[in-house]
């Protein structure tokens, strides 16, 4: 997928604000008030949209990655460095905290590069965004294995069957189209999830910690 340029700016500042959007132009209803027939169409059409606007958000975290770090990635010790400015940057702009912001730009990466077919899945509203850390969490261990494109075709042929995903469906789901390809991956994806359980503590509101 060819990365959508980064706007910089006025341009960018000025956007036209969501709620004074033309709902017509986006696909839905001129108001809420509806009957539950309809209403439920609008949904799953604003369903949808959310994952289309969750990928187009992950196509813009990558082309940043790729005008912002991956020039600097053959130079000794700059990759780490390069990768957090850019992700302080994006968790500074949008006002998220930069773990959200790295993991932004890490799953932007893995699904425009280990993930393609998946991807397309999120932009046509086939999968929801909640269910894409999973997937990505899950395939690390097949990224530049010469198998990881029928891995990402598994999935994506998955999750465009009629269904719905559980978490824990979801998860086994991926777990078993790596397993297909290679065994001993998922294998070792459980080790090292069991040798790197950690908690992430972040300072919240009133000083009160998150994690």
């Amino acid at each position: 997928m060819a990365g959508i340029p980064v706007g910089t700016g006025a341009a960018s500042t000025a956007a036209t604000p969501w709620a004074a959007l033309d709902h017509s132009a986006l696909g839905l209803p001129a108001t809420t008030d509806l009957p539950s027939p309809q209403a439920l169409d609008a949904l799953v059409h604003a369903a949808a949209g959310v994952s289309y606007l969750k990928w187009f958000e992950y196509q813009l975290a990558a082309a940043m990655h790729a005008e912002l770090v991956e020039p600097f990635e053959d130079e000794d010790r700059r990759e780490l460095d390069a990768f957090t400015r850019c992700a302080a940057t994006i968790a500074t702009t949008m006002s998220i905290t930069p773990f959200a912001a790295r993991t932004l730009l890490t799953d932007a990466v893995a699904l425009r590069d280990r993930l393609p077919l998946v991807a397309q899945c999120l932009r046509d509203g086939i999968v929801t965004p909640h269910h894409i850390r999973t997937i990505v969490s899950r395939t690390e261990l097949i990224e530049g294995q010469c198998y990881a494109a029928l891995v990402d075709a598994d999935i994506a042929r998955a999750l465009r069957k009629p269904g719905s995903w559980s978490p824990a469906r979801m998860e086994i789901m991926v777990d078993t189209m790596v397993h297909r390809r290679d065994p001993d991956a998922v294998r070792a994806r459980r080790e090292a999830a069991k040798r790197n359980r950690e908690f992430t503590v972040e300072i919240g509101r009133d000083g009160m910690a998150t994690t």
